[in-house]
């Protein structure tokens, strides 16, 4: 929920300031609030409202995401075990993928 937070003020200033090339692109966060646009993307989310949250939703991931890797990069490259932290993290990542 944090990553979507962090998100949506720059989503929401987008439509805002209507520097899209097309009316139809953000329309539907035009004529909502801040707040509104705050539960419609937490809470609509939740239950099935793909309109446009989806898109913070994915946004806010990656932002934390590309975050904490690039953390652990610069941490680990100071060990000089370093390809056993990295195997690790990589396992870690890839458990779901393999227990599909």
């Amino acid at each position: 929920m944090l990553p979507v937070l962090g998100i949506l003020p720059l989503y929401y200033i987008v439509a805002q300031m209507d520097i899209t090339t097309q009316d139809k692109t953000l329309k539907k966060v035009k004529v909502k609030n801040i707040w509104e646009l705050f539960l419609d993307a937490i809470i609509g989310t939740w239950f099935g409202n793909n309109d446009y949250a989806c898109v913070t939703w994915t946004l806010g991931v990656e932002l934390w995401a590309s975050f904490y890797v690039y953390l652990l990069a610069e941490t680990v490259v100071f060990y000089r075990s370093r390809w056993v932290l990295y195997t690790v993290a990589i396992l870690i990542l890839f458990v779901p993928r393999i227990t599909e």
